[in-house]
């Protein structure tokens, strides 16, 4: 098994680095394969373009990159799209609300037979079928 992780587990790092923050979840996930959602890239680097100034842009772009640089960042394929399709009809039906990234790093993990590791656990145990590992 593997892991996609979730964006929330970089948010708030209390003044870890990246590499700092990484090796954490590292040490509470074990030898385990971890990989980003394209869109939580996506998620990441909006982080950075809503800085209030370009200093704290420039720590954030560099907090982002270090990670992107070090965890695979998974491609949104057509199957990607078929599993987020199913999902979101699958939610609707049965009243679920689930934010659209949330939707789309579950339909990742599940495509790939992955959990998602989250600080949001609550958010993707509303998510049919996808093991989630909530983490601090």
């Amino acid at each position: 098994m593997g892991l996609l992780l979730d964006a929330s587990l970089f948010a708030d790092a209390g003044g870890l680095s990246a590499l700092e923050r990484l090796e954490r979840i590292r040490r509470q996930v074990g030898d385990v394969s971890v990989a980003l959602a394209a869109v939580t890239g996506a998620e990441l680097m909006q982080t950075v373009w809503r800085a209030s100034c370009h200093r704290i842009r420039a720590q954030r772009e560099e907090y982002v990159e270090e990670i992107l640089c070090r965890v695979p960042l998974l491609p949104f394929t057509l199957r990607t799209a078929r599993v987020a399709g199913r999902l979101e009809a699958l939610c609707a039906c049965r009243g679920i609300a689930v934010p659209t990234c949330g939707l789309l790093v579950g339909a990742a993990a599940l495509e790939l037979s992955f959990a998602v590791a989250t600080r949001r656990p609550q958010l993707f145990r509303r998510i049919p079928e996808l093991d989630v590992v909530g983490l601090e």
